[in-house]
């Protein structure tokens, strides 16, 4: 099967992540037909050490780093996240490389009969199968597995992981993980398994840490907060990246202690590493060997696009994937840092099913003009709605047609101090991406 024909057979099968206001139904989130599709496949992901990861906004940055550093020590990591951004093939990588086309279709030459077996197998579960598949075929020293929605009925719930990570928990896919806190980290928290540890980020919400520690403590689990365990102090930082002071408090000696530079920008991101190096701590117990100059070539050499990614200089373009309302806090807080005294253009295309009216309160009182576009993602709003949307904020706004004018009307009107923002959506945010660095 040529690649062309891979995506669609894959494409064929049920999308869930197409469905606008997706909600909740046990045949959607059924985990026998995974567990059955990996019997058929000789349970695959059982060949290698697993990090299972979970949360509402920072598991890729958190992945990343880990993959970086685990990569430094001379591990071959694999690395599997979604959605994808730019290609299909990226969800699946191992030492950072994705796989090719050519392999991801020689997978599913070998899956699709099993497939045929199991009912009502979907995309995700498909592609979560061929991960464990190549990830075994590639021989993997570790893999961490990033949950595609919520945790506990995720299709990549079926590891067993040596430890569990849980990110920060905030609103995000109500109809699928509920309308409060303690519903959507109880989904969240289904990744914890018995006896093995947990490593949790800092918390925004209390009531999120409470249900991850009573579940925790249900399941006999080591709860590690990340908080308590490495102090991040911020020295330094510029559009180059950021310098953080890193203290262990719970290590046999203080040898990781020390200054690092970290290449991903954003004071959400000394959470993100926070939580990465706690459990870096942790996998340094075991069998992994990991010393302080991994850690300092991982963290200096991590990327991770679209996440406050700057992607132009002249014009100054700034690239994010907040979609939600504490992710657009979040960047409201490294516009300040880091684009202070620059007048803001924002580019602002969003998922219909996301909470707009949350977001434009929280970032159109700080952009001089908002310009307003779609991805090509079936659930992408029409940037007409998103206009009456913005009524209630009195800021100029346009509309574009497709992100390149978006684009092409953000630089025709920005001058020498000016700084123009994509986000909204991760969707949005690649398309530019891809629209700016082919340009």
């Amino acid at each position: 099967m040529d690649y062309f024909k891979t995506l669609v057979f894959l494409n064929s099968l049920i999308d869930y992540s197409h469905i606008p206001n997706l909600d909740f139904s046990a045949e959607k989130f059924d985990l026998l037909r995974m567990r059955d599709l990996l019997e058929l496949m000789g349970n695959p992901q059982s060949s290698f050490p697993i990090v299972h990861m979970a949360g509402t906004k920072g598991k890729g940055s958190t992945a990343a780093m880990m993959a970086s550093v685990l990569q430094a020590a001379g591990y071959r990591v694999g690395l599997f996240t979604s959605p994808f951004l730019f290609d299909f093939c990226e969800q699946i990588q191992v030492d950072r490389v994705w796989i090719s086309k050519d392999e991801l279709s020689d997978q599913v030459d070998v899956l699709k009969p099993l497939i045929e077996k199991v009912k009502a197998i979907t995309t995700f579960e498909a592609t979560t199968a061929i991960a464990f598949q190549y990830f075994k075929d590639r021989q993997v020293d570790i893999a961490i597995v990033e949950a595609g929605l919520g945790g506990r009925t995720d299709a990549t719930n079926v590891v067993d992981p040596l430890m569990s990570v849980i990110t920060s928990i905030s609103y995000d896919h109500m109809g699928v993980l509920g309308s409060t806190i303690e519903s959507i980290s109880s989904h969240k928290a289904g990744i914890i398994k018995p006896g093995k540890p947990v490593v949790v980020a800092k918390q925004v919400y209390p009531e999120a840490l409470k249900t991850l520690r009573d579940t925790a403590d249900n399941m006999g689990s080591e709860l590690i907060e990340a908080e308590k365990h490495v102090i991040l102090k911020p020295l330094s930082h510029s559009l180059d990246g950021q310098d953080i002071q890193v203290t262990f408090k719970n290590r046999n000696s203080n040898d990781w202690d020390g200054q690092y530079r970290l290449n991903l920008l954003g004071a959400h991101q000394m959470d993100n590493a926070s939580t990465a190096l706690t459990a870096l701590s942790k996998l340094s117990d075991s069998e992994f060997e990991i010393n302080r100059n991994h850690i300092e070539a991982g963290l200096k050499n991590v990327n991770w696009p679209c996440r406050f990614e700057v992607v132009s200089r002249d014009p100054l373009v700034v690239l994010d994937s907040a979609h939600n309302v504490d992710s657009a806090e979040k960047l409201l807080t490294a516009m300040a840092d880091y684009l202070d005294g620059n007048k803001i253009i924002l580019i602002f295309g969003s998922s219909v099913d996301k909470d707009i009216t949350g977001m434009f309160k929280v970032l159109l009182p700080k952009v001089q003009l908002v310009i307003f576009s779609k991805s090509e993602h079936p659930r992408a709003a029409d940037p007409a709605m998103l206009v009456k949307l913005v009524r209630d904020n009195p800021v100029p706004c346009e509309v574009a047609e497709n992100i390149t004018e978006a684009i092409k009307s953000a630089r025709t009107q920005a001058d020498g101090q000016t700084a123009i923002v994509v986000a909204g959506s991760i969707f949005i945010a690649a398309a530019a991406r891809e629209v700016i660095l082919n340009s």
